[in-house]
């Protein structure tokens, strides 16, 4: 397989490997096998354009071909977690309704009274002002968190961005990229799990 011209390189024999180990139920290696005969057809590439260069690149860097799944996954989770942590100030977010954050802290304080047991209360403990503030930024969390999944998911509607002011400034900026990432990774994700991009 790897002994082919570069003139004459085709990508038949890896799909025969992959159909035969996908017959004998090996899924995982059928797809590295799909997954290495598209690399060895990029770098065997003679004459390619620029444009399908890079189009290639993009799809090996961004969904693994379509057949590494973990691979869009880590992306939307990078770009998840980067959204947490650009809103994470206080100024980046303004709620509507104030309470809605402060009742998040209050639920999470009682959940983790329940968890540490009846004998104990948060309250009690000799430093409840710590206490209070890592309920406090456990609240945050969650509702950044929730906020960046919100905006990063086209189509659906959480409702949970609805709680809070538009961004301003840099956010909004930022709030846009994030918005447009989403409308990218997501789709790609599910043309991956469909086995579009591989055909």
């Amino acid at each position: 397989v790897n002994a082919q011209s570069p003139e004459t390189f085709s990508m038949d024999p890896y799909l025969q490997f992959e159909q035969y180990y996908r017959s004998i139920g090996d899924e995982d290696y059928a797809k590295e096998v799909y997954y290495t005969g598209r690399h060895a057809v990029r770098k065997n590439s003679v004459g390619w354009s620029r444009r399908r260069k890079i189009k290639d690149w993009f799809l090996r860097r961004m969904v693994g071909y379509g057949v590494k799944m973990w691979v869009p996954f880590l992306w939307i989770l990078i770009f998840l977690c980067a959204g947490t942590s650009v809103f994470w100030s206080e100024d980046a977010l303004t709620p509507k309704d104030p309470d809605v954050v402060r009742a998040m802290g209050t639920y999470l304080k009682s959940v983790g009274n329940a968890l540490l047991g009846q004998g104990i209360r948060l309250e009690d403990s000799e430093q409840p002002s710590g206490g209070d503030k890592f309920y406090r930024h456990l609240g945050r969390l969650g509702h950044r968190l929730w906020y960046s999944i919100d905006l990063f998911i086209p189509i659906v509607n959480l409702r949970i961005a609805d709680g809070y002011q538009r961004p301003h400034g840099g956010y909004a900026l930022y709030a846009v990229f994030h918005i447009s990432m989403g409308w990218l990774l997501v789709p790609l994700l599910i043309a991956s799990l469909s086995g579009v991009i591989k055909k």
